[in-house]
């Protein structure tokens, strides 16, 4: 299993990036936000596929959310998000 995972916050937040989960809080480390998926099969495309060319991500730095915050946590695939996370 990856720690690369695309996280769903509330107020319509998407992230990308190492994830680790704590106790009361999870932090996101080489995070980007996912400001349009690109995509024409939703999100899961970008877990299975990675980035695509129309896909636009915005760089972070590390960000720490409260676990009631988080709505989802998708797994991506390690090898096809490993050159941009």
């Amino acid at each position: 299993m990856s720690n690369i995972k695309i996280v769903a916050v509330d107020r319509g937040w998407i992230l990308i990036g190492n994830v680790f989960s704590g106790k009361d809080s999870t932090l996101i480390k080489n995070a980007y936000v996912i400001r349009k998926w690109g995509t024409s099969e939703g999100i899961g495309e970008l877990c299975i596929k990675g980035k695509l060319e129309n896909t636009i991500l915005d760089k972070c730095l590390d960000i720490e959310i409260p676990l009631k915050s988080i709505i989802a946590i998708f797994d991506c695939d390690q090898e096809k998000w490993n050159k941009i996370i």
